[in-house]
């Protein structure tokens, strides 16, 4: 009875071990993936739909480089490289949407080994900034305009008629 007491007890544990793991990962808002050495998708989070517009299934077996906006995929690709080689390693790029369009993210990875030891893929954390690079992108130009605005002053302070002012911007 002890034996079999024990085995209940132990597929209960496994049980709500799984529950537990299925409902964080039905409800995180990242981006959660397992993909192989080569980038293939082997597992996909559900949020995948909810932020990019993809189901999950759909992505199993394609390469994670396959939506990568082209003017960044041999940054990532390299970035994914160098992952491997050093563990863990962290890139933003664009990524193409369901939709079409392009969403910033910011991806974290750490590798995985096997029994032996040797690298067998990489768990990925993805998140979505696209609204955080369109405010860096607003800031910039505020800050270009302010630059802009400071040179105008000072020449305004540093003119001392009508004329040398027209004359300094007309230049």
């Amino acid at each position: 009875f002890d034996n079999i007491t024990e085995r209940k007890r132990s597929e209960e544990a496994l049980r709500e071990s799984q529950a537990r793991l299925q409902l964080i990962s039905d409800n995180v808002l990242d981006l959660v993936a397992q993909v192989s050495l080569d980038g293939a998708y082997v597992y996909a989070s559900p949020s995948f739909e909810t932020v990019l517009g993809y189901p999950p299934q759909q992505l199993i077996g394609t390469s994670a480089f396959a939506a990568v906006h082209p003017k960044d995929l041999e940054r990532v690709q390299a970035a994914f490289a160098d992952a491997m080689q050093q563990g863990t390693g962290r890139v933003e790029f664009r990524y193409r949407h369901a939709d079409g369009r392009y969403v910033w993210v910011d991806t974290l990875g750490k590798v995985f080994v096997d029994e032996a030891g040797a690298p067998a893929g990489a768990i990925l954390s993805t998140r979505d900034i696209t609204l955080q690079k369109e405010h860096e992108k607003h800031i910039t130009r505020l800050n270009r305009l302010y630059a802009v605005l400071i040179g105008i002053n000072t020449t305004i302070l540093r003119t001392r008629d009508r004329q040398e002012l027209f004359d300094e911007a007309c230049r």
